[in-house]
């Protein structure tokens, strides 16, 4: 019996898809957004001007995505605008592209500011930091 569940606990570590078989779908998306919530607060981006920061997350072990977007784009962004982008970057991080989930987020995220007059073209330089941040399986 050691055996055995020393066997599925390397399996678990070595193969995402068997691992997300012992985690439920419901679990899974309650623990990445509240991870979501826990790095927007700890990156201060509740502390920009207007409050008008938005984290984006992939979660590959989970394959999930979540965008937090603080409260000053309530005004302008509803919540399917928000669930769109996710939808999108969802069914690309789904067929093993995560790179071209983020890209493809990236782009939505920038062309929806735009849209709604966050942003103007001259703001768009500054506005992403130079890399994204990696968290490794233990956060």
């Amino acid at each position: 019996i050691l055996g055995f569940g020393a066997a599925m606990a390397l399996l678990a570590a070595l193969l995402p898809r068997f691992a997300r078989l012992f985690i439920e779908r419901e679990r899974r998306e309650i623990e990445v957004a509240q991870f979501a919530r826990s790095m927007f607060a700890s990156r201060g981006l509740g502390r920009t001007r207007g409050r008008l920061g938005v984290l984006i997350l992939l979660s590959l072990l989970e394959r999930r995505v979540v965008i937090h977007a603080d409260e000053g784009f309530d005004s302008r962004v509803n919540p399917e605008d928000w669930q769109h982008i996710v939808a999108r970057m969802t069914f690309l991080l789904h067929r093993g592209h995560p790179a071209g989930a983020l890209r493809s987020g990236v782009q939505a995220l920038l062309a929806l500011l735009l849209e709604r007059g966050f942003l103007g073209p001259e703001e768009l330089a500054d506005l992403l930091p130079s890399a994204p941040v990696a968290l490794e399986k233990g956060r």
